[in-house]
């Protein structure tokens, strides 16, 4: 594969992969995740068949949202660093 459209191919992946996220992202305790359906191979090669090789997505739907889009975690390692991250 060549360098531009190696290129291509990981922009338009990174694009689906950023609508999943959008529409799919959220914390289990409230609301479904769709974690395994994304992890699936079906899905992997719906969401491959959506990259055009010769053309790049100008739009990229990603399922509707719940109420709110905001995304909170907080996370402490051993050592006692700490993470808090909003992405809204």
């Amino acid at each position: 594969i060549e360098d531009d459209a190696w290129v291509h191919l990981l922009v338009e992946a990174k694009k689906l992969a950023y609508a999943d996220r959008m529409g799919y992202a959220r914390d289990p305790k409230f609301g479904d995740s769709a974690l395994d359906r994304l992890l699936s191979k079906p899905w992997a090669a719906t969401r491959a068949r959506a990259i055009d090789p010769d053309r790049a997505a100008t739009d990229v739907p990603h399922a509707p949202l719940d109420d709110g889009d905001t995304t909170y975690l907080c996370v402490v390692d051993g050592r006692g660093m700490m993470v808090s991250l909003i992405q809204s």
